[in-house]
């Protein structure tokens, strides 16, 4: 009986841990957002942003290309006027920098093998 008393103090104490963090307040639209891999924002709208990868073409140190290649963020998008159902939506360094979606606008600033820098705007 002691050892049950013993361990639901310390049961609630690690539960307090996982506290919900809260969210952050909504991105404004025409702002430059950051992401790395697997992170989201959120716009007033509803509209989510997920950088699922970025997929990278460049040619590699010591080779001889026909093409540079370049970096594309795969963008994952839901909510707002995307609707539930996600969307996929490519980006790139080189070929395709500026992409319409419907309503919004999104521009490829600058992107890593890690992350991806994006300005999202609505009509």
């Amino acid at each position: 009986m002691n050892l049950h008393k013993s361990l639901i103090p310390a049961l609630l104490l690690a539960l307090s841990g996982c506290a919900h963090q809260p969210e952050a307040p909504p991105a404004a639209f025409g702002s430059t957002q950051t992401l790395a891999v697997g992170q989201t924002v959120r716009f007033d709208d509803g509209l989510s942003l997920e950088l699922d990868r970025v997929e990278d073409s460049r040619c590699r140190q010591g080779l001889q290309c026909v093409w540079a290649g370049e970096l594309a963020p795969i963008l994952e998008l839901r909510g707002g006027f995307i609707g539930a159902k996600a969307v996929e939506l490519r980006l790139a360094t080189g070929s395709a920098p500026k992409k319409q979606l419907g309503r919004y606008g999104f521009v490829l600033r600058q992107a890593t093998p890690e992350a991806a820098t994006v300005t999202v705007t609505r009509q």
